[in-house]
Parts: structure tokens; C-alpha cells; sequence
């Protein structure tokens, strides 16, 4: 019996020995497949790691490498789920949170991919990747106001060789003129994936406010604003609706209403457009449009409307000057000259002339933190170049 028993303990004994070197050994399908990940041998790593994780499961860098691995082979919800694996308090944590959303957008599952993107900021404040990722969702949406201090944010952490190619972007995100039965049909996508996506529910309304859709536009758009009357966005567009419908009273509430900590440039133009249109208040539309124009100088449709009522108040040589400028600036944005530079200025960033015309572009509607940041890329290849050294000074004069 006693025999027996020392048997058995041995036994138990060279097999728990078996399992442990099994389990070290195992560690040699990891190396294996990162290293067929570096080389870019796919099917190699994936047989490679799927034979680790069945020893470890839950092993942050191997789920990580998996998630790659079926990113690389566009199957992204196997990549979903094994970036969703990966802890945040890993090595790959905030990899994993940007990737992941990045591959949400791409599932068209838009509110979810912010989530995941604001989550990798959190954890790390500098993450470019997670920055962009943003910044290309929000173009879909058409979320400038939100996009535009992520810009400036990713624009000081970008290596500089790569700084032209994100204004650029920025460019792009503003001035280009997207295919609107694309864009249309990516934010229903959107919704359809996930219906209770406010931000591209707004964004909808927004496209149907353009394609003067008022009575879609305002159904969605009210719906919006139940559910969240704090998102600035959807009072704004709301409001732009019943303006556009004729609904001075309905406007009136949601101006009036309006917190005035949130009160920026989108509440000045409508608060503007509502004295005019609506109340008469010449005099108060006046104020509301100039402070519109100092955030977007631009907008040569309030520079207009601020015109006319100049024009009402007997303030005649002030109004010629802002419809003049007005005139000027529609004359400068209009599509035809913005596509020359989408088109053939942007393709060609190596040459410092074009780098210092996208400047003077923006110089020219009043733009000077753009106008800017183009005059120093332009002297990033001759700090001797003439024209952008000039133009920086004049600039410098106006500030």
C-alpha cells in the first residue's frame, strides 16, 4: 500500500513538473509570434499566438498582438475583441483604448468609438493617435468647435516634419466639400448601429438643415435636445431650424434660454439673426453679429446681415465697409479658388511658397493663429524666406 502511494505522489509529482515546463515553454509561441507580427507573417503569428493564449488567456500583450494581427486582415470585430482584453494598467493599455476605437469608427459604432478615444486621453493626455482618431470622427459628424482644440493640442505634440501634414488636415476638415450622399450615408450607418447616438443624430439634422429638409431635420433635432438639453450643438441647430421654418417664438425660447456660460459664437450669430429677422433690435444685432465675427471673420453671411443692419441704423459708411469686406471674403472662399489649393497648394508642401500662400490665405479671411502657424512651417525650410518673415512681423504689429 505504502508502495503504491509513493507511486502515485511520483506520478503527481513528474506531472505537475510536466505542466509547469509546459507552461514555460509555451512562452516560446509568444516570442514566436511577435516576432512573425514585426516581420508581417500573419497566419504565422496567429497560429503561433492563439497556441499561447490557450495556456494564457487573459495575457495583455498576446490579446494585444491578436488584436494587430486581425486589424492587419480587416476583421474588426475578432480585433475588437481582443483589444478589449488588453487592461489599461498594461504596457499596452492606451494602444489598446486608441486602436480600439479606431476600430469602433470602422464598425460604425461612433459613440462607442469617442468613448474608447476620450478613455486613451485619460490615460495618457499626449496620445497623438487618440487625438486624430477624434479629430477624424468629428469630421464626419461636422464637429468643428470640437475639433479645433484637439487640432491645436496634437499640432504641440507633433513631431514637426509631420506638422504640415495635420494642418493640412485641418484644412481639409474645413474647407473641402465632402460627397453629401457619403456623408449621409455613413451617419445613418451611425445611428442604425447605434441608435441612441446623439452626436450623429445632431450631425443629421445638421445635413438636413443644408439639404433644407426642415421637417426631418427639426424632428431629429428636437429629439436630440429632449434627451440632452445641455449639448450646445443641438440648441444651436434646433434653433437655426425654427429660425429657417419661420418660428421666431419657438427660436426666442431657446435663445432666452440659453446658459450663458455656453454662450459662444454659434448662440452670437443666431441671437443676432433673431434680432434682426424677428425683433427689429437693429442696434442689439449689431453687437451680437461683431461678436460672432471676432471667433469666425469668415462667416461673410453674418458680415452681411451686420451690413444691412448698419444700413438700418443710418451708419452708411460703416455698412459699404462690412458689406465691401463681405464681398471680399465670399469672393476668396469660394470653391473654385479653395480648390486649387485642396488640389494642388496641399499636395505640394515640400515647396515653401506653397506653404507661405496657405498662410497668406488665411491671413486674407482672419485667420492669424493659422496664418501663423503656415509663415513657420514656411520658415522651417529658409528661415531666410523674405515673405514669411515679413508677414509674421505684420502680424505681430496687429496682435
Amino acid at each position: 500500500m505504502r508502495r503504491l502511494l509513493s507511486a502515485l505522489l511520483a506520478l503527481g509529482i513528474l506531472a505537475g513538473c510536466g505542466c509547469v515546463a509546459a507552461w514555460a515553454w509555451s512562452y516560446r509561441w509568444l516570442r514566436a509570434g511577435r516576432s512573425y507580427i514585426d516581420r508581417g507573417i500573419i497566419s504565422a503569428a496567429q497560429q503561433s499566438l492563439f497556441r499561447f493564449v490557450r495556456w494564457h488567456p487573459a495575457h495583455p500583450e498576446a490579446n494585444y498582438l491578436l488584436g494587430l494581427s486581425f486589424g492587419v486582415r480587416s476583421d474588426w470585430s475578432s480585433a475588437l475583441h481582443h483589444f478589449q482584453q488588453v487592461p489599461d494598467d498594461c504596457p499596452e493599455g492606451v494602444d489598446s483604448r486608441w486602436r480600439e476605437g479606431d476600430v469602433l469608427i470602422k464598425l460604425n459604432r461612433a459613440a462607442d468609438a469617442e468613448s474608447s478615444l476620450k478613455h486613451a486621453l485619460e490615460l495618457d493626455p499626449n496620445c497623438l493617435e487618440a487625438l486624430r482618431g477624434l479629430i477624424h470622427l468629428y469630421r464626419w459628424q461636422d464637429r468643428q468647435t470640437d475639433a479645433a482644440p484637439l487640432v491645436w493640442k496634437a499640432y504641440e505634440i507633433t513631431e514637426q516634419e509631420q506638422r504640415p501634414m495635420l494642418m493640412a488636415e485641418w484644412f481639409r476638415f474645413r474647407f473641402a466639400q465632402y460627397n453629401s450622399a457619403q456623408t449621409f450615408g455613413r451617419l445613418r450607418e451611425f445611428l442604425a448601429t447605434q441608435p441612441d447616438d446623439l452626436d450623429t443624430a445632431v450631425a443629421l439634422g445638421r445635413w438636413s438643415l443644408r439639404e433644407r429638409q426642415l421637417g426631418w431635420a427639426r424632428t431629429m433635432l428636437e429629439q436630440a435636445f429632449q434627451q440632452q438639453p445641455g449639448r450646445t450643438e443641438a440648441r444651436t441647430l434646433l434653433a437655426e431650424c425654427w429660425l429657417d421654418i419661420g418660428n421666431g417664438t419657438e427660436a426666442e425660447k431657446l435663445l432666452v434660454e440659453w446658459p450663458e456660460t455656453q454662450r459662444d459664437v454659434r448662440y452670437w450669430r443666431l441671437a443676432g439673426r433673431w434680432q434682426q429677422e424677428f425683433a427689429q433690435e437693429f442696434e442689439s444685432a449689431i453687437k451680437s453679429f461683431q461678436k460672432s465675427l471676432a471667433s469666425e471673420p469668415d462667416d461673410w453671411q453674418v458680415r452681411f446681415r451686420l451690413a444691412d443692419c448698419l444700413r438700418m441704423q443710418n451708419q452708411s459708411t460703416a455698412a459699404l465697409r462690412e458689406a465691401s469686406e463681405a464681398e471680399r471674403i465670399r469672393d476668396i472662399t469660394r470653391y473654385d479658388n479653395v480648390r486649387e489649393i485642396l488640389d494642388k497648394t496641399l499636395q505640394r508642401l515640400a515647396r515653401i511658397e506653397n506653404r507661405h500662400a496657405i498662410g497668406e490665405f488665411y491671413r486674407s479671411i482672419g485667420y492669424s493663429r493659422e496664418a501663423r502657424v503656415w509663415f513657420e512651417l514656411a520658415l522651417e525650410l529658409d528661415h531666410e524666406y523674405e515673405p514669411s518673415r515679413r508677414a509674421l512681423e505684420e502680424l505681430k504689429e496687429h496682435d
